[in-house]
């Protein structure tokens, strides 16, 4: 019997796999967990099992408003917006804030570079730590990137130090959630 890779069930998503800082394909992430799927998918999360890749675009550009999510690191932290369409009560929403499902990010800076599309590089785990509880559609999350340690080379750096341009302003999280995530932050490390 021959079992073609669309016929096989999709293995589970194991960060194992991954190499920190490194560029990923959303094809090649894909053939790495034997899942076709992720290679079509246009979803900025894919969630399997215990875990959800983050697919993050950090300068949005001129894009649609409603698509302009505010992702971005900031002070050992990264800020992630969840979609316009998407509340605390949400089904992946609930289970990323419950720990139930653990994030993989996958990052980059811009979509595409001379029509050519960027691939994205692999910046590990996040760990929920806080999120602004008066925010819905989108939900505001504050994560520790706990892969991410020093030094920190190129290209990661770079999407690290990334800062939104003034014509998209950081988001606007409350300075309380931002103190608790940090607080949480010095407490487990």
């Amino acid at each position: 019997w021959s079992t073609s890779l669309s016929m096989r069930a999709p293995m589970a998503i194991d960060p194992k796999k991954l190499k920190i800082n490194t560029p990923y394909t959303r094809s090649e992430l894909g053939g790495i967990f034997g899942d076709e799927r992720i290679s079509g998918s246009r979803e900025g999360l894919y969630p399997d099992g215990d875990h959800v890749i983050f697919f993050v675009t950090l300068d949005k550009g001129n894009s649609n408003p409603s698509v302009s999510y505010e992702d971005y690191f900031s002070d050992g932290l990264f800020h992630w917006e969840s979609q316009s369409t998407q509340a605390p009560h949400h089904k992946n929403i609930r289970e990323i804030l419950s720990g139930e499902m653990q994030p993989l990010l996958f990052v980059r800076e811009v979509a595409k570079v001379r029509s050519q599309t960027q691939p994205f590089i692999y910046a590990g785990r996040l760990e929920y730590l806080e999120h602004d509880p008066a925010s819905s559609k989108p939900v505001k999350v504050i994560f520790d990137p706990i892969d991410v340690e020093e030094p920190i080379s190129d290209p990661l750096k770079s999407l690290i130090d990334w800062t939104p341009s003034a014509q998209r302003p950081a988001s606007k999280m409350p300075a309380s959630v931002r103190q608790s995530a940090k607080s949480k932050q010095s407490e487990k490390r």
